[in-house]
């Protein structure tokens, strides 16, 4: 979900900066407020005109939804929902009844007329994100399509725009990237010492991030209570996090299981603050109870309390040499501790005519009684214990509280300077102030946030500061002088956290909008984010557009272009390229990797496709899918339908390179990563349609066209998708669904295996490949007895000469003329892979070692043509191959995001192992080592399945086979990740007896 702050300084900053920066927690006495309810009422839904119809009847927001909107969230502008058309696109997004939205496609809504604008501004099918306010300070971000207004009956009243939209300006034109809803709220983070490692934490969700790919390494299983502080061990062995139930809790970075817990005595507090001592033997926490607690973390005993504040102390740490300790509360003071004894030192705070801390509770009343711009009520009596809410209540709570006068000297956040002589500080007020340690005094204070202070970090020589704010900001200052050097501005929420990296030009800062970004320290510019999820899902994106992600996490980022909402999985096919990512994040020049950015490729946005009437049910082999593909202004490219996920047609556009010559004149075992990488910043990408392709003419903008599909029994799932006319962005997947009832044949098991140990070229000869291939084979055909009958199992093996390319093709096409659409296809390949000029090849037996031709290559986009011709329904692709020249993060990234988009593009299965040359000559028991776990999986059908439904399906297969590689792999000191993806629908391998 977005949220919501109340950000005065900046009315008109847009929902990004208003409506979808707020986060907080309902307080207890709101809950007695009553929401004032309305209606109105709906017309029907149907596909009869163009115009865009969302289903929702809204009417302007007054009275006690006005008020009650103003109160819990500082803003009194929105539209409030009347009523919901039943089966309408707002129904189906969940929008409901008295909702009021916020903003549309990620701008402000004020009034009717602008969500009339909006309304008449998008088309039907479009993406819409809508921000809604329901009885809570948390904004919902829901997300769904455009519907197609009625042909009749009561319409939506949605005008026509007001004015002519003004001319687009590049701003407009640039895409601008916003977290899913559902994300990864971040309250800290830490980056480990050796910068491998980034830690960020946030309710109950605890994620560590590999600092050099992006990937998210682990999210923590265990975590059931909401954490507000992490840090990592000097070592990065350990991880200390602080928690609600006054709960401290140290965890094993390599494993991800909790070690042990550190726990106070009430189990209403919190920890605010945690920190490692330099040795690393002891921490400190720091909470709602007032109280300092230094602990030994071989024993989890407390060896010393520190007390003496009055208040929360949420900021605690130790001196550089280990033996002082720092402590900031609410209180407004700053204390010096000596940690051998446990005596205060000093205390730091400034001289101000303020009034002194009030307990929160206190703070509410005040809050409620002034209202919205009145003067302060008089002083109250300070409310009993047993009257003031629990802590974790109250530490959502003040996350409402905005230019409160009695909060104003809360110390938020305390750091020691490098070399140990000044502490550094943060307030509620704004302010960042630094203090001398040997008299106490204040040296200087830094001025420019307008929000407070929630994090500070010292650059390793002193001499650079940064802060990060809850106005959404981080700032960059000069020590010395106490100049603001640098502002980044990007955040759509607070800004929780700020470190510099071990890159002295990288800043990297996390905040509640879900997000942790990499910044140019030298010129402010952000160039890199990583986005958590909830569900375990990830992505890290560029500035560009590229970008990497778990398996599903790409479906749920959304791109703005003006006004309308793409999601980046429509841009797959091009910018999935986890090797751009890890380029980027070592620092690097992308300049060369770049063919086209996602501004520019939304320049041309992509049609839209539909299906006509299809029927319920049908008794015939085959059926009539009839399709429309209209441009929306980009023009139409290539089309792909699906079924049952599996491509069953396309226009046979594919997405070439103009040859490298320096490269070409190369072998095969020199192709090593520099030389990929080289290789990747010479590609010049152009447009190419191979034999049989169907682009010869342009498309205009308008096609509608029928097919003849080849039923199945059972459900019948047809998807169409359709492209710009470069090929660069692709439209919404739609889907129509219809039951067969025709007899269905006996099922057949049809397993190519191609084997190559020896080539043209002796080199790069292999050792196990060929039995790795007979293995597999007769392996698993062994266990398919379990479903097929033994006449129905057909094996074809393809071993050295025999594995030609001419071969392989011509074995194919003899094998097309065979298959049916209710068999099952599985392609084994134990060979040498390539990596040349942005595509995947397969290397086959007549290869002599240069790559001035293709004739012994086999490439990704043949590998289409395959699985195009194969009209099997249920394929499995599996890769076992090494590549030459070695394996690091740049070859395994290109290697993932080529199978990937393969993948994606055939719409099947692929398992894909890229081992280096040395592991696929050492093997393991007697087979290459992907293979071996293969062969053990199959074998061992009751270990790969995990739900214990008695079958083994393609998915559980594949995420075994990961598992146990990359487990075996770096024991033996070569790890090799295997890279399992699952566009095709699962499907069952063999029983379990």
């Amino acid at each position: 979900m977005k949220t919501l702050f109340n950000r005065k300084t900046a009315p008109d900053a847009g929902i990004e900066g208003i409506f979808l920066s707020f986060r907080s927690f309902l307080p207890v006495y709101f809950l007695l407020i009553c929401f004032v309810i309305m209606s109105v009422l709906m017309p029907g839904y149907s596909l009869a005109s163009d115009k865009p119809w969302l289903g929702a009847q809204v009417q302007p927001l007054a009275g006690a939804a006005k008020r009650f909107l103003s109160r819990i969230t500082s803003t009194d502008e929105g539209v409030l929902v009347a009523n919901v058309a039943k089966g309408g696109p707002a129904e189906q997004m969940g929008i409901k009844q008295n909702d009021i939205i916020l903003g549309f496609n990620y701008h402000k809504i004020k009034n009717i007329s602008d969500f009339e604008r909006d309304i008449s501004g998008s088309s039907p099918g479009d993406r819409i994100v809508l921000s809604v306010f329901r009885m809570s300070p948390t904004i919902l971000t829901i997300v769904g399509r455009m519907g197609q207004s009625p042909e009749s009956g009561e319409q939506e009243q949605v005008s026509e725009p007001l004015n002519e939209s003004p001319q687009q300006t590049d701003a407009d034109m640039t895409a601008k990237i916003f977290t899913p809803a559902g994300h990864h709220e971040i309250e800290s983070l830490d980056y480990s010492h050796d910068g491998k490692l980034i830690i960020s934490g946030g309710r109950t969700s605890l994620k560590l991030w590999d600092a050099a790919t992006g990937r998210e390494i682990r999210t923590f299983a265990a975590v059931t209570d909401a954490i507000y502080s992490v840090a990592f061990s000097p070592d990065a062995r350990l991880v200390l996090t602080g928690c609600a139930n006054h709960k401290a809790k140290l965890w094993n970075v390599e494993t991800g299981k909790a070690i042990r817990e550190f726990t106070g005595l009430t189990k209403d507090d919190l920890i605010d603050s945690v920190a490692f001592s330099p040795d690393g033997r002891t921490a400190l926490t720091g909470g709602s109870d007032k109280t300092i607690r230094l602990w030994d973390l071989a024993t989890g005993r407390e060896i010393r309390a520190f007390t003496g504040h009055t208040a929360w102390v949420n900021s605690v740490g130790f001196s550089p040499d280990g033996k002082f300790a720092f402590s900031g509360s609410w209180d407004g003071a700053i204390k010096l501790w000596d940690i051998s004894t446990g005596a205060e030192i000093r205390t730091f705070k400034e001289i101000k005519t303020a009034s002194e801390y009030k307990t929160v509770r206190e703070n509410m009343r005040s809050t409620e009684r002034r209202g919205r711009g009145g003067a302060s009520p008089a002083a109250v009596a300070a409310p009993s214990p047993a009257d003031i809410p629990p802590a974790p209540i109250v530490r959502q709570a003040e996350k409402m509280a905005w230019n409160i006068e009695s909060m104003k000297n809360r110390i938020s956040t305390v750091i020691f300077s490098p070399d140990g002589k000044y502490l550094l500080s943060g307030a509620w007020d704004s302010n960042i102030r630094m203090w001398d340690i040997s008299t106490g005094q204040k040296i200087k204070t830094f001025t420019g946030h307008t929000g407070r202070i929630n994090s500070l970090a010292f650059s390793s020589d002193g001499t650079r500061l940064l802060s990060a704010a809850r106005d959404n900001l981080a700032k960059l200052w000069d020590v010395t002088t106490g100049r603001e050097l640098r502002t980044f501005t990007g955040h759509t929420g607070e800004v929780s956290s700020i470190v510099f990296s071990n890159k002295p030009n990288i800043v990297i800062s996390g905040g509640f909008d879900g997000t942790i970004r990499f910044w140019n320290g030298n010129t402010g510019e952000e160039f890199i984010k990583f986005v958590g999820l909830n569900n375990g899902e990830w992505i890290i994106v560029t500035q560009e557009g590229y970008y990497n992600s778990s398996l599903n996490g790409h479906k749920y980022l959304n791109i703005l272009v003006n006004k309308k909402v793409y999601g980046i999985d429509q841009f797959y096919d091009l910018f999935y390229r986890p090797d751009i990512v890890t380029s980027k994040l070592r620092d690097e020049n992308i300049k060369d990797l770049i063919t086209l950015t996602l501004s520019d490729a939304i320049k041309t946005p992509p049609p839209r496709v539909s299906f006509g009437t299809l029927p319920k049910e049908t008794n015939t082999p085959t059926a009539k899918v009839c399709y429309r593909v209209k441009s929306a202004g980009g023009g139409i490219g290539e089309i792909r339908i699906f079924q049952n996920g599996k491509l069953i047609k396309s226009d046979g556009f594919y997405r070439e390179v103009v040859k490298n010559e320096t490269t070409a004149k190369m072998n095969l075992a020199s192709m090593n990563s520099r030389a990929v990488y080289q290789d990747m910043r010479s590609v010049v990408v152009k447009g190419q349609k191979l034999s049989g392709a169907q682009l010869d003419k342009p498309k205009g903008e308008l096609v509608e066209e029928c097919v003849e599909v080849e039923t199945i029994a059972g459900e019948n799932e047809i998807s169409l998708t359709a492209f710009n006319a470069p090929n660069t962005v692709q439209s919404f997947l739609e889907t129509a669904k219809f039951t067969s009832t025709v007899k269905q044949n006996e099922p057949h098991l049809y397993i190519l295996s191609v084997g190559i140990d020896k080539y043209r070229d002796p080199s790069i000869n292999l050792k196990y490949a060929a039995k790795d291939a007979t293995d597999f084979s007769a392996r698993l055909s062994e266990k398919a007895r379990t479903l097929y009958k033994p006449e129905n199992i057909h094996l074809i093996g393809l071993a050295n000469e025999q594995a030609g390319k001419q071969n392989i093709l011509a074995t194919i096409d003899n094998l097309s003329k065979k298959i049916k659409h209710g068999d099952c296809f599985i392609f084994f390949d134990a060979s040498h892979g390539l990596l040349l000029q942005g595509q995947y090849y397969i290397v086959t037996s007549g290869f002599d070692g240069k790559l001035y031709s293709t004739t012994s290559l086999i490439s990704s986009n043949e590998i289409v043509e395959i699985s195009k011709k194969i009209k099997s329904l249920s394929q499995l692709f599996v890769f076992d191959t090494c590549h030459a020249g070695g394996v690091d993060t740049i070859v395994s990234g290109l290697y993932d995001a080529r199978m990937s988009v393969l993948a994606k593009k055939m719409g099947l299965h692929i398992f894909a192992s890229a081992g280096s040359v040395q592991t696929a000559m050492d093997g393991f028991k007697g087979n290459g080592l992907y293979t071996h776990t293969l062969l053990q999986g199959i074998a061992n059908g009751k270990e790969v399945d995990s739900e214990n439904d008695g079958t083994v399906t393609v998915t559980k297969l594949g995420r075994y086979s990961k598992d146990k590689t990359t487990e075996i792999s770096t024991k033996l000191g070569h790890p090799q990740t295997p890279f399992i993806i699952n566009f095709g629908k699962d499907s069952t391998l063999f029983t379990v007896r």
